[in-house]
């Protein structure tokens, strides 16, 4: 039997058709009206459950990150750990000098800064990662205070540069 046949068959001979009955009275102007109504916005608690599942995930992933950096400072010692914080206290303290002088002139100039200490302090938490991982060693933990140095000399001689545009 061919299959061509068969279809021939089906559509060709009337007692097969499809759609015979005509449609309900009134059918075409309620389905014309449909279209042209506006389509039906989204429900309000479907946003405010993306909006929930989002921020749920946020506070997961900055959570874990919290822990995990929680745990890599506890691998420390103590000695290392206050010797960190004191040389990020004294980090912290020129970073809101060089911010403090930020003005239209001096933007360019604490912009290239920030972009600069921020590839330092990605070479700092790789330090410290390597810290928590393999352990304290000489050699790391002088990476580590060289790292934390070199960032404070150059927010410093940032300083000293804008002092120079200034007089």
């Amino acid at each position: 039997m061919n299959p061509h046949n068969d279809l021939d068959a089906l559509f060709l001979n009337p007692e097969r058709r499809w759609n015979q009955t005509e449609p309900p009275a009134g059918h075409e102007l309620r389905f014309s009206k449909r279209l042209r109504s506006p389509k039906k916005r989204r429900i309000p608690g479907q946003t405010i459950g993306v909006a929930a599942a989002m921020l749920v995930l946020f506070t997961l992933v900055a959570l874990g990150h919290y822990r995990f950096e929680h745990r890599a400072d506890e691998r420390l010692s103590a000695e290392l750990r206050q010797t960190d914080s004191i040389f990020t206290a004294a980090l912290q303290y020129e970073l809101s000098r060089v911010k403090s002088k930020n003005t239209p002139e001096n933007a360019p100039l604490i912009a290239q800064a920030l972009f600069e200490l921020q590839e330092m302090d990605r070479e700092y938490d790789s330090i410290k990662a390597q810290l928590a991982a393999k352990g304290e060693s000489k050699t790391l933990i002088s990476a580590l205070v060289s790292n934390l140095k070199r960032q404070i000399a150059f927010l410093e001689n940032v300083l000293r540069q804008i002092e120079k545009r200034e007089q």
